[in-house]
């Protein structure tokens, strides 16, 4: 299985119907929602809230995520380009998603909702958390369908090849490449983990785990995971000050996690 990974260069398209095409990132994404969504409804029901909210909240989280995911990637890195073919901007199944902007868009619809029906923004950041890294840990394989996000060349057991016209401008000599989008996968896998277990001992009342806590780690960990590893990619990237601009929206995040630290301890501590 390894030997097959390591030495084919796989389809972008999955299914081709004459009239249209199936393409495996359509179908990793759409994978992800659905688990991400039976993960979610799960944990909704285990903390008991309103279960006629789920879906209309659910669906609104998730339009809300995807627009912020495709725009955050269209104004922040590759604005050059949208900007004359600007029609490309739907064409989501080539690729082309900033999980920044998901999340951010993603966390402000259900903040809004969160307050028009009277529920906890941060019980529900924490139902969802999880759903989050889930869904990038499997969505991080329609990269290595469509052949992009790979990190430096790499004469490695585990580096992949690249086809020729596939190749980052610049290494077109290099055949094979590191998966960091394999990287990135497992650190999600690794990351969802970590809080299913926090949901488990949170639920058991054994710990004194406070709302928010879990919604506010999935940050920290994604954001850390996501810095570090930007350092091993080679796609082309807005840099300023020597950081990509995946590692900005990083810093970024990890602003927003302190933001939540601090306004949580004044809450508390009034």
């Amino acid at each position: 299985m390894l030997d097959w990974f390591t030495s084919q260069t796989p389809s972008a398209v999955l299914i081709d119907l004459g009239i249209t095409k199936i393409h495996w990132y359509g179908l990793l994404v759409a994978s992800a929602i659905v688990i991400g969504l039976a993960i979610t409804h799960y944990l909704y029901n285990r903390y008991r809230l309103k279960r006629d909210l789920f879906w209309d909240l659910s669906f609104y989280t998730i339009i809300f995520a995807f627009i912020g995911d495709r725009l955050a990637h269209v104004f922040f890195y590759e604005w050059e380009y949208y900007s004359a073919n600007l029609f490309d901007i739907f064409k989501i199944w080539q690729g082309g998603l900033a999980i920044h902007g998901a999340i951010f868009v993603g966390l402000l619809a259900i903040y809004i909702y969160a307050r028009k029906y009277k529920l906890s923004f941060w019980v529900l950041g924490d139902i969802f958390a999880p759903a989050i890294a889930i869904g990038l840990a499997i969505g991080r394989w329609g990269n290595y369908f469509n052949q992009e996000i790979y990190g430096l060349p790499s004469n490695s057991w585990i580096a992949i090849p690249i086809d020729l016209t596939r190749r980052v401008s610049g290494f077109e000599s290099s055949t094979h490449f590191l998966p960091s989008f394999l990287f990135t996968s497992f650190a999600n896998l690794i990351i969802f983990g970590i809080l299913i277990l926090l949901h488990h001992l949170k639920l058991k009342k054994e710990y004194r785990i406070l709302d928010g806590s879990i919604l506010i780690s999935f940050l920290f960990l994604y954001a850390i995971s996501r810095f570090c590893l930007e350092f091993l990619r080679i796609d082309s990237q807005p840099v300023f000050l020597t950081l990509r601009t995946g590692q900005w929206m990083s810093v970024v995040t990890i602003g927003l996690v302190i933001a939540m630290l601090i306004y949580r301890r004044a809450k508390n501590t009034k």
